[in-house]
């Protein structure tokens, strides 16, 4: 279709249209577009349509042609048809000018010679170019902000840290020696103080890292029913304490040895079954871990803690993953600790491969889930399994020796 068709088009869906002949001077056509407040007009010759002429186009005529200061009609067209500015005009200023004249191209005059033009399109590029800049900044001094205080949490836990080892030790070297019932319970107390307050100033080094990317997972070989049953014996004090039973579950087709970071997958199952003790009264708090598929290089563990405590409500099950977050804001009375453990924890699995997730009840109970990409020493077809017991783990136990029974 030609440029003409494509006008003759035009005109017929927008009716009735202002027209204007070829030989018709530059001065009339601005002159009509001016007092009938349009952007363009259609050209027309022997009743036939032959192009079209815009506002754009008498300003690029003007500009062409306001070189020559005698043009005494170029000069009229400029001072009372076409609204100017100058190079010293600030685009907000010029912007303001072209919204009061519903004009889209400003002329840009020194001396009574055009030197430019400002267009719509430039006043939107600029405010873009000026968003962006402001965007860079205000991301900059964000970025500035977190490292700031990364390092302010780095150095001031690191001081913080060691005299709190020193009054962990020499608190442990005190009750060694003889004391009064009294003087234990109180010693006793200043331990656990300690170990809660130092165990805080841990979660926040490893929060403050994780933010900045510097948390990297170890790739070594361990014993995992060794791992687990270490962390296990450890935290069933706490539970037998407040009366809870705590018990670990360990499918047998969980390999024995697998690689990857032994002290990260303590941390994040120490989480979730000390948080499960904080929020649970009474009955029991299960740790499960089962094969979830095999994988060419390994194993997907799938780990579980289910607990009988309090629940979470559905609406506060996703925020409790976000840092310095409880579940309601009065537990931080009743319970001691900063809200870091689960966002530590997410993070962790995440980098696992996994994705730690919660299924809740109010009243009846949780279970946090989440999963793990570990790798075998050897591959999964060459494992083989017997039962076995370590500590307070239930479980079945892989070897490479033992005569085959499934796998």
């Amino acid at each position: 279709m030609s440029k003409v068709t494509r006008i003759e088009h035009l005109v017929k869906r927008m009716g009735r249209v202002l027209t204007i002949e070829p030989s018709a001077p530059v001065a009339a056509a601005a002159k009509l577009m001016k007092s009938n407040g349009i952007g363009c007009l259609v050209v027309v010759d022997a009743n036939e349509v032959v192009g079209i002429i815009t506002e754009r186009d008498i300003i690029e005529q003007v500009v062409a042609t306001s070189a020559d200061p005698a043009t005494t009609e170029v000069r009229k067209i400029m001072t009372d048809y076409v609204v100017t500015c100058s190079l010293d005009t600030p685009i907000s200023e010029a912007e303001q000018i072209m919204g009061a004249h519903s004009i889209r191209h400003l002329p840009i005059m020194e001396g009574g010679v055009s030197v430019g033009m400002v267009s719509s399109r430039d006043i939107f590029t600029h405010e873009l170019q000026e968003a962006k800049t402001h965007l860079a900044q205000a991301s900059k001094q964000v970025r500035a902000a977190k490292e700031a205080r990364s390092r302010l949490i780095s150095n001031v836990s690191y001081e913080i840290r060691t005299p709190m080892n020193g009054i962990i030790g020499m608190t442990e070297l005190a009750m060694d020696t003889p004391l009064t019932a009294e003087q234990r319970d109180c010693l006793g107390i200043v331990k656990h103080s300690a170990e809660s307050l130092l165990g805080m100033i841990n979660n926040l080094v490893d929060f403050s890292k994780m933010s900045r990317g510097e948390v990297e997972l170890e790739t070594v070989e361990f014993e995992l029913r060794d791992q687990i049953g270490r962390m296990i014996r450890t935290l069933g004090r706490r539970a037998e304490v407040k009366g809870l039973d705590l018990i670990c579950k360990i499918s047998p087709d969980v390999p024995e040895r697998i690689i990857g970071d032994p002290g990260r997958l303590s941390q994040i199952l120490v989480n979730l079954v000390t948080n499960a003790i904080k929020f649970t009264d009474s009955g029991s708090i299960t740790v499960r871990i089962e094969t979830a598929e095999w994988t060419p290089e390994g194993a997907v563990l799938e780990f579980t803690v289910a607990d009988t405590g309090i629940g979470i409500p559905p609406e506060k099950q996703e925020v409790i993953f976000d840092g310095f977050r409880h579940v309601e804001e009065s537990y931080t009375r009743t319970h001691e600790g900063l809200g870091l453990g689960l966002a530590i924890s997410s993070q962790l699995v995440s980098q696992m491969g996994g994705k730690l997730r919660v299924e809740s009840e109010v009243g009846k109970g949780s279970s946090f889930h989440f999963t793990a990409s570990l790798k075998l020493q050897k591959p999964p077809g060459e494992w083989q399994y017997t039962s076995r017991k370590v500590g307070a783990v239930e479980s079945e136990s892989f070897n490479d020796t033992a005569p085959e029974s499934g796998g």
